[in-house]
């Protein structure tokens, strides 16, 4: 089995940690795009113009199905080359006899990486709605995404114990399952019952968002300057019209 404790291939040793590190940066990466660029159209006024042709609503659906796309393209490139490598090529590899990716955890990685993605990507939206310029872009995506830098992090420091009671909390948890979840899955069989509630949660955690950023996403806001803080942004996406109204 893959993991710190496989003693027959140095790669399967750290593959786990390899897919958790590929998920993670896939996700934030084409999630805080979104941010960057929402943020560089508002310090160049660039926003004005789109918001005379399109409503805030379908500029918000456009970029994140946009990227989302994009994203779903690079990650099912990526996905389809580690299969075929680790599956074609056992023998160069040196992996042990009858090991083999199964098709089923390419269709489950592209699940979660839509999912995660969607998730970020409205949590990314809806602060570059806020922020007043591009400078602040670096802090605001690490703030936006702490829930998912924590689950990395914990994740690192969980490599010996993929089931523990921690480890199952954290791929279950919406905000942290999308990277979690894959690792666990890596390492070896995870409860369908499980991959069935992760997946639901997420789901509906994006719906959730979605109606929660699709509130507060007016022109009122992509069209002011304050600046960014959590406790603000938190409250824009609680009682949007504490905010813009």
């Amino acid at each position: 089995m893959p993991g710190y404790t496989c003693e027959s291939s140095a790669l399967l040793r750290y593959l786990p940690m390899i897919i958790l590190v590929f998920f993670f940066i896939a996700i934030m990466t084409t999630a805080s795009l979104l941010l960057q660029n929402m943020s560089k159209e508002k310090e160049n006024r660039l926003v004005e113009i789109l918001l005379n042709s399109a409503s805030p609503t379908e500029l918000l659906v456009g970029k994140v199905t946009g990227l989302g796309i994009l994203g779903l393209i690079q990650v099912t490139i990526y996905l389809g080359t580690i299969y075929f490598i680790f599956n074609r090529g056992r023998l160069a590899l040196n992996l042990p006899p009858g090991y083999a990716i199964p098709p089923e955890f390419i269709a489950l990685g592209l699940v979660f990486f839509v999912l995660g993605y969607a998730v970020y990507a409205f949590m990314m939206a809806a602060a570059g709605a806020m922020v007043p310029d591009a400078k602040s872009y670096t802090s605001t995506s690490m703030i936006v995404g702490s829930p998912l830098y924590i689950g990395y992090i914990c994740t690192l420091m969980l490599s010996f114990n993929p089931n523990g009671t921690l480890a199952t909390f954290l791929s279950l948890f919406p905000l942290t399952s999308p990277v979690v979840m894959i690792w666990r899955l890596v390492h070896g069989d995870v409860p369908g019952w499980q991959l069935l509630l992760a997946v639901v949660l997420l789901i509906v955690t994006v719906i959730l968002v979605a109606l929660a950023v699709g509130r507060m996403f007016r022109a009122q806001l992509l069209l002011s300057g304050q600046s960014f803080s959590a406790r603000r942004y938190l409250l824009a996406l609680w009682k949007p019209e504490v905010v813009t109204g």
